[in-house]
């Protein structure tokens, strides 16, 4: 049996950071659509729908990138932050446009990437850091 752990266990960061967006996207999606006097709440599976679409492009395009750049020996660390800077780089010049021309009205565009790419990985390194925290403190770790 191998000890390779895949994303989908609990002791990783990746599982954490799937619950983590999808979290958010849920919070995102309904905060959006019970907002008085909005287009979200005239439209509310559209914009669930975006937001759906969105959130597993993120998630993928992170885990894919990290997978890709450790495979050229970068540390796991690296790799998954530079992954997530490219997945969300990526989303809001190339896919987010996309979602916003199938789902939603054409109408979203982001002028800035580098600052919000910049201060999301920020926010990506924070919890990479609270989860290597947590972990070392508060998980167990199992014999054999």
């Amino acid at each position: 049996m191998s000890n390779k752990k895949t994303f989908l266990q609990q002791d990783s960061h990746w599982f954490w950071f799937i619950i983590l967006m999808l979290t958010y996207g849920i919070y995102d999606c309904l905060e959006h659509i019970s907002r008085e006097n909005q287009i979200f709440r005239e439209y509310p599976l559209k914009w669930t729908l975006f937001t759906f679409f969105s959130t597993v492009t993120v998630v993928t395009l992170t885990y894919v990138f990290s997978v890709v750049l450790q495979r050229l020996h970068l540390k796991e660390i690296v790799g998954s932050s530079i992954g997530f800077a490219l997945s969300f780089a990526i989303h809001l010049k190339v896919t987010g446009p996309l979602w916003d021309k199938i789902f939603w009205f054409d109408e979203l565009y982001f002028s800035q990437i580098l600052m919000p790419t910049s201060i999301l990985t920020g926010f990506y390194l924070v919890f990479r850091l609270m989860f290597w925290i947590s972990k070392k403190f508060l998980f167990k770790a199992k014999p054999g």
